[in-house]
């Protein structure tokens, strides 16, 4: 569904997703006037409406932003095992790993510094739990690089490998994206990889896989480091510019979620080219 251009959305268009959010929560009372006016700013500059489920999300974030003890239960039943899951990734340790899922519970539902929650923030652009994997990763990330010491020169490779454990996670909205279109994207990106010319490919295993630096491909290639740069620069844009265009084509997508994509594919070359090649390295 399609809203119109106008900043206020039609609230006529916006009762389906109340009814539909509340019929998947019966039991969360809320004021419905207050979470009216909550979506229509929330969905004012959005091109679509979201869908039932996501809908049945906002409510639920919604009631949790306002203190709802029911709401707060009914999140921790339904996403308390998906915190721990994503938790497991960073290898935390049980200790570490209760102390990180207490902080995600406080910087979901208590307000700071005049501040509402964070829950607050959730948009509907993707699932609640999609969202959710990204603030964990954020949480977690932060309170490992804070017990690394700033001097420790093994910082800049943990943050690295940290990074890499996030799995692309740190942007809710690319994260909702990446979890909807996985499998199509992993498709998309490995026959992108495959149809581009074999200097391009070798370019890139060799800087991202390899970590070979623009001086040694400069040498390697008898080319100016910059030159060099330059085309490992362009190899990359080529791969994430032609992942986009066969998801593109393969699915109807909205002017906002195509520039979405076209971040999306260009913040996961990286990670999903290492992924692909590394097992096959000697």
């Amino acid at each position: 569904m399609v809203i119109s251009s106008a900043k206020k959305v039609n609230e006529s268009k916006l009762m389906p997703i109340v009814r539909a959010a509340r019929a998947s929560h019966p039991s969360l009372v809320v004021d419905e006037a207050a979470f009216l006016g909550a979506l229509e700013q929330k969905l004012a500059d959005r091109e679509e409406l979201p869908s039932e489920a996501c809908a049945a999300d906002l409510l639920l974030a919604y009631a949790c932003g306002q203190g709802s003890a029911t709401a707060t239960a009914t999140f921790e039943k339904t996403y308390g095992a998906l915190v721990r899951s994503a938790l497991s990734r960073f290898r935390l340790g049980a200790d570490r790993e209760d102390e990180v899922a207490q902080l995600v519970r406080e910087r979901l539902f208590v307000a700071r510094n005049g501040a509402p929650p964070k829950i607050v923030e959730y948009t509907g652009k993707g699932p609640l739990s999609a969202w959710l994997r990204a603030v964990v990763a954020r949480v977690a990330l932060d309170v490992l690089r804070r017990a690394r010491a700033p001097g420790d020169p093994g910082r800049k490779d943990a943050d690295e490998e940290l990074r890499d454990a996030a799995g692309g996670l740190g942007d809710p909205e690319l994260e909702a994206l990446l979890s909807r279109y996985r499998e199509p994207f992993k498709e998309a990106f490995q026959a992108t990889l495959e149809a581009l010319p074999e200097r391009e490919r070798a370019l890139l295993r060799f800087a991202i896989v390899d970590g070979m630096n623009v001086d040694a491909l400069g040498a390697l290639h008898g080319v100016h480091r910059a030159t060099a740069a330059r085309w490992v620069a362009h190899a990359r844009e080529a791969l994430a510019m032609g992942t986009r265009e066969k998801l593109s084509a393969r699915f109807r997508l909205t002017r906002t979620e195509l520039d979405s994509i076209t971040r999306l594919c260009r913040s996961q070359v990286d990670v999903s080219l290492v992924r692909l090649l590394e097992p096959h390295k000697a």
